[in-house]
This record gives structure tokens, C-alpha cells and sequence, in this order.
């Protein structure tokens, strides 16, 4: 594979934390540069509590108001068979990469 990165190195935990976390810097950037209410005074942080909250288990409000919107026939758009799959926070892969330098 002359000159190609290796596949291990370049999907390494270590290099796609960093990845992360540079992109969570750029949406920072962008973010302040739009300005505004919510914008000019986002931080990392905000950033990966939002994502991290995607991942995040259903309160007992929101499963009561989901019940309620499916008996109520508001679920027309969901797509009942979605795969179920392992999802990583972002402290969680950071945490990852740390332990495997």
C-alpha cells in the first residue's frame, strides 16, 4: 500500500477523538461568528452536551408525551424499523483515546 496511511492509524480512537474535538472547535468558531443570542457565548462544553443529549435515555415526560403523540396518530413519519446501535458520547470516545496513548 506504498505511501497510503495505514487503516488502523488513520481510524485509530486516538485520531478520531481529535478529530472530534476539532470539529467541535470549529462549529465553536462558526458559531461566533454568527453572533447573536445563543452564539457568541457557545463553548465546547455546549457543544458536546448537545450531542452527548441524542444519545441520552428517554425521561419518564418524554416517554408519556411519545405514548401520547403515537396514540394520538402524530407518528406517521417514524421509521419502526431503525437499527439499534452502540452510541459513544463524546467524553466517552475522548476517554477512549486517552487510555489507548
Amino acid at each position: 500500500m506504498g505511501g497510503s496511511i495505514d487503516f488502523k492509524q488513520r481510524f485509530s480512537l486516538h485520531n478520531i477523538a481529535r478529530t472530534v474535538t476539532q470539529q467541535m472547535k470549529d462549529i465553536v468558531d462558526l458559531a461566533h461568528t454568527v453572533g447573536g443570542e445563543g452564539f457568541s457565548d457557545m463553548t465546547e462544553e455546549d457543544v458536546a452536551e448537545l450531542i452527548d443529549s441524542h444519545g441520552a435515555e428517554p425521561s419518564v415526560e418524554e416517554i408519556i408525551q411519545m405514548n401520547e403523540d403515537d396514540q394520538a396518530g402524530d407518528d406517521a413519519d417514524e421509521d419502526d424499523d431503525t437499527e439499534t446501535r452502540p452510541v459513544f458520547t463524546i467524553h466517552e470516545i475522548e476517554k477512549l483515546a486517552e487510555g489507548s496513548r
